[in-house]
């Protein structure tokens, strides 16, 4: 059984986890891998990744709960901007903070760099159903793009990609 034995595991001093060889391709035979934030509240998991080329940044959401496919987590996400030139990491203010994010898109907008992001949102609270969002990533602003089809819920979104000539976005459906 694959999950027992991945419960095995020691990954406490992992700063990555490979479970798929073409990974290790993909990073090369002498990669450079840093810790970009410690394994504490604000960072229980991350999510949302999308690169920001007009700045050089990475966007990513970090969960404040534990996680657990039994009940899942409605806690908060926090989004951060990490500078690949300079790493230094900030905590972009949104407010009302989302819930439940998946995936992440650059989209630009009129010569502006945004963000198209998929929430799962939470099947049982109405403040917070699943969404699709488009974020400003240096303001924080938030604009929700779409919570339904003709008043009915989705049942939530796992990941976002905007088409480069930005007249589509394919998704997909999480399992809430």
């Amino acid at each position: 059984m694959q999950h027992a034995a991945f419960a095995d595991l020691d990954l406490s001093s992992c700063l990555y986890w490979s479970f798929d060889p073409s990974f290790e391709d993909l990073l090369g035979p002498n990669p450079t891998i840093f810790q970009v934030g410690p394994n504490t509240s604000t960072y229980t998991y991350t999510e949302t990744p999308a690169y920001l080329p007009d700045s050089n940044e990475l966007v990513f959401s970090s969960v404040e709960a534990e996680w657990s496919p039994d009940i899942g987590t409605s806690a908060p996400n926090n989004i951060s901007r990490l500078s690949l030139t300079t790493g230094k990491l900030v905590t972009i203010p949104v407010s009302p903070p989302p819930g439940n994010l998946g995936g992440a898109s650059y989209y630009k907008k009129d010569g502006k760099g945004l963000v198209i992001v998929a929430g799962l949102g939470d099947a049982t609270d109405a403040k917070n159903p699943p969404a699709i969002y488009l974020l400003d990533p240096v303001i924080g602003n938030w604009t929700v793009l779409v919570n339904n089809w003709f008043g009915q819920r989705f049942g939530g979104f796992d990941d976002v990609i905007a088409m480069k000539d930005g007249y589509g976005v394919l998704i997909a459906c999480g399992s809430n």
